[in-house]
């Protein structure tokens, strides 16, 4: 009586990983089946869809909905739904990655580089034709030296990209 209790106050947290909550039940399920009552993947199914946070209702609301058409709801697809969820809410920044196992330091790497490729300028640069970054932090400019690659202060590149800068100018004054 105590396991199934348990299974029945199990909620899903708002940060949760979902495909984590799951097997939690599924253990839990395994441990009441041991017990001499089972329960099937149809009760585990409400269970979870009666359970999730209020960031999930959309998924919820089309699940209910095939249940309440009589359609077969399979356990691993909800799983896998939900999961895709999950995936968007972190990426998006709506829910934090909840991290147990000390990985702080990854999830922000992580969040950086989503954020450094979310803003890289498309377009082309002004001052040496390169694809990927504004004429502005062009690292050709004298004024963004700071913002050249390690391994590219060789002055006769620079040099021809201000020589190739000063003749775009000519070309763009010219009538």
């Amino acid at each position: 009586m105590k396991l199934i209790k348990q299974l029945n106050e199990s909620r899903m947290g708002k940060t949760e990983d979902p495909d984590e909550w799951i097997t939690k039940l599924e253990c839990l399920r395994q441990r009441i089946a041991e017990c001499g009552k089972t329960i099937d993947d149809n009760e585990l199914v409400m269970h979870i869809l009666y359970h999730l946070p209020t960031e999930y209702n959309n998924i919820n609301d089309q699940y209910l909905k095939d249940l309440d058409d009589r359609k077969h709801i399979d356990l691993e697809d909800l799983r896998a739904d939900l999961g895709r969820k999950y995936d968007r809410l972190v990426d998006s920044g709506r829910i934090e990655k909840n991290n147990d196992k000390g990985n702080d330091i990854l999830v922000k790497e992580e969040k950086a580089l989503k954020a450094g490729f979310k803003k890289q300028f498309k377009g082309k640069c002004r001052v040496c034709g390169k694809i990927g970054h504004k004429g502005t932090d062009c690292w050709t400019l004298e004024s963004n030296k700071d913002k050249r690659p390690t391994g590219s202060n060789d002055k006769n590149d620079v040099k021809k990209h201000q020589v190739q800068r000063q003749l775009q100018l000519l070309r763009q004054k010219r009538p």
